[in-house]
């Protein structure tokens, strides 16, 4: 596994958690941020 490939997995994993965030506290923009994959 490369770097690039470790980046994007802790990518994939910080937007999993924005979602999980997002759905628990009801703010659709945060759980928006994270289906598109931690980036905004």
């Amino acid at each position: 596994m490369n770097k690039y490939q470790v980046k994007g997995v802790a990518e994939k994993v910080k937007g999993n958690v924005n979602q999980a965030v997002g759905k628990a506290t009801d703010d659709p923009a945060r759980e928006l941020t994270g289906s598109a994959g931690g980036r905004g």
